[in-house]
């Protein structure tokens, strides 16, 4: 359910942190008038009920849209916010875990510096270009966790690449050792569950100790960590 119903976007972010996140992961891209919104795909068409590349659409023309109906009736009207009202709605309540797809390097850094956020946030980017280009115009601004291709085998390659703070595994690549070669190195790990987040994929990555651990379902993985001594 909604935190509130007059809350118009936002609502999963608050959810989690309701939930217990302490990291939120969102997915950032750039409108063809140059505000950087919050939409996972490069289209709209899935998550809301009108049609069109998110590149190719101003933010009057998405902000016009019902972002919540397509998951029940109850999130009918949702809006599709953009990247400064998610920051302002997560505010002293959790941190944003940024994944980067597509938009103006410039333009990222620039709000997270009006935000007081540079150098506190974490950044991913499935296009390393794109998270080259980000790190080139603030060296410092962020915790990088670029995933290492291949899990285990590709984690030489993702060091000597980025020498990143953290090192993202995905779910179908993750063991113990991978966990253990990450520490070694001076880096945390992040484990990511999701797309394959079921009860036994939880545990098992919950064994390993990683540093971070990303889900689909707060509302089952938190109580865990929480009985394990894990969580706050």
């Amino acid at each position: 359910q909604p935190i509130s119903t007059n809350q118009e976007f936002g609502v999963a972010f608050l959810k989690a942190i309701e939930l217990g996140a302490d990291l939120l992961e969102m997915d950032v891209r750039e409108t063809k008038d140059s505000v950087l919104v919050i939409m996972h795909d490069d289209k709209v068409d899935r998550t809301t009920n009108g049609t069109g590349r998110v590149a190719e659409m101003t933010l009057a023309e998405i902000k016009a849209l019902d972002a919540g109906s397509w998951f029940g009736d109850d999130f009918k009207g949702v809006k599709v916010p953009t990247f400064r009202e998610v920051l302002a709605a997560i505010r002293g309540k959790a941190l944003p875990d940024i994944y980067f797809k597509a938009g103006d390097p410039a333009r990222l850094i620039a709000v997270l510096e009006e935000e007081n956020l540079l150098g506190k946030v974490t950044l991913y980017c499935g296009n390393w270009d794109l998270m080259q280009r980000t790190l080139r115009l603030a060296p410092e601004g962020f915790f990088l966790r670029p995933t290492s291709p291949g899990g285990r085998q590709g984690l030489p390659i993702v060091l000597e690449k980025f020498d990143p703070q953290i090192v993202n595994i995905n779910w179908h690549e993750f063991s113990e050792g991978v966990i253990q070669d990450i520490h070694v190195a001076g880096k945390k790990s992040f484990l990511n569950a999701m797309q394959r987040d079921t009860d036994f994929v939880r545990n098992l990555m919950i064994e390993t100790l990683p540093d971070y651990l990303q889900s689909d379902h707060l509302d089952l993985l938190v109580p865990e960590l929480r009985q394990r001594g894990l969580h706050r």
